[in-house]
């Protein structure tokens, strides 16, 4: 299945000519093939071209489609997806709303047609309606029950994990969400509660995100960023540690899928930032492999006097923080609460239209 979709994809319309409406639907069961190409069609626009609004609203439209289709349906629906394949669906949702946000936000240069277009389809990537989602995802299959006896040495029994969690499109896409969940609180900048959605989470080599690398790093990414931003350093330091040994024993495993390796890159630099940053406010040893890499990306500001190595530090968290999607007069806050090294919790803001 997988192989037919990339079939499609190479020899179809990814090029963006229209391609996603040549191909017609004549069976009712080629429907969530359908879905699921118009799903890598979207996620190519975005990752190779520039989307318009109308892409931006047609990939919404089309998530939900999915989405109901794993949700509305009475007993388990009968297709398996890989793994990775399923994270990359759950991660790239959340990506594309943080993406529509931070276009909503750049009011000035957005012209009258897309102004007109984007008080038509308001309904389209609204913080409640993704979280829902995400949340309803997560129910459908008993995820957290599921960790908790995993937790305890217990069985997954259909008791636990319900009809649906015996599944493992049902058990790994519950299981990824809760990862969607943690970055989308941390994007809106409720870091409790970002921290909550995976407290039955083991951070163990062994466990659910293993299996899908970019998810393992992107979990312990966002936990310890929002450990580091309600001030429980230590938390952070023993999460980036782990984590960066992982990145770099597993490194040339990355460099070999180009695809992956930049922001494989990105968010292991992003996490070196943040251990130096949470190493000055809680001195605690480092393993040595850890410090090398520090030094040799942090050397000026390990280096420097104390207070120079703070303002140098300051300055560097200020390019390692996620790229947070808050519209009109909620930036201005952020940057000021920023320097002043204090956490935001703007989330009653926007989920009051604020």
């Amino acid at each position: 299945f997988l192989q037919n979709i990339r079939v499609l994809l190479q020899g179809q319309a990814v090029a963006c000519s229209g391609g996603v409406q040549e191909i017609t639907e004549e069976k009712d069961e080629q429907c969530i093939f359908m879905i699921l190409y118009r799903e890598l069609y979207y996620r190519h626009i975005y990752a190779r071209l520039k989307p318009t609004l109308e892409h931006r609203f047609d990939s919404y439209s089309n998530y939900c489609e999915l989405f109901a289709y794993l949700l509305a349906s009475d007993e388990p629906v009968k297709i398996e997806l890989p793994n990775k394949w399923l994270w990359d669906i759950i991660d790239e949702f959340v990506y594309q709303f943080q993406n529509f946000q931070q276009f909503k936000s750049k009011a000035g240069k957005i012209n009258e047609e897309e102004k007109n277009m984007l008080r038509d389809e308001d309904d389209a990537w609204k913080v409640t309606a993704v979280l829902n989602i995400l949340l309803q995802m997560t129910e459908k299959c008993n995820i957290n029950a599921q960790l908790l006896a995993i937790e305890a040495g217990e069985p997954i029994t259909e008791e636990i994990a319900g009809e649906f969690g015996m599944k493992p499109i049902y058990t790994m896409t519950g299981f990824f969400s809760l990862v969607g969940l943690l970055r989308l609180y941390c994007l809106l900048g409720d870091y409790h509660m970002a921290l909550s959605c995976i407290e039955h989470v083991a951070f163990k080599d062994k466990d659910m995100m293993s299996l899908v690398p970019a998810c393992q790093i992107t979990a312990n990414y966002y936990a310890g960023f929002a450990y580091f931003m309600i001030r429980k350093y230590a938390n952070t330091i023993q999460l980036y540690q782990n984590i960066l040994g992982y990145v770099q024993r597993t490194k040339q495993f990355f460099q070999n899928r180009s695809f992956q390796a930049e922001d494989i890159n990105k968010k292991n630099d992003q996490m070196l930032a943040l251990l130096a940053i949470s190493s000055y406010f809680c001195p605690l040893r480092l393993d040595e492999s850890v410090n090398i890499q520090i030094k040799e990306k942090h050397s000026e500001k390990s280096d420097a006097s104390p207070a120079r190595r703070y303002d140098r530090l300051r300055r560097a968290l200020l390019y390692r923080l996620p790229q947070v999607p808050l519209p009109g007069r909620f930036r201005e806050l952020i940057i000021a609460l920023r320097q002043q090294w204090t956490p935001w919790t703007p989330a009653a803001g926007l989920q009051d239209g604020g």
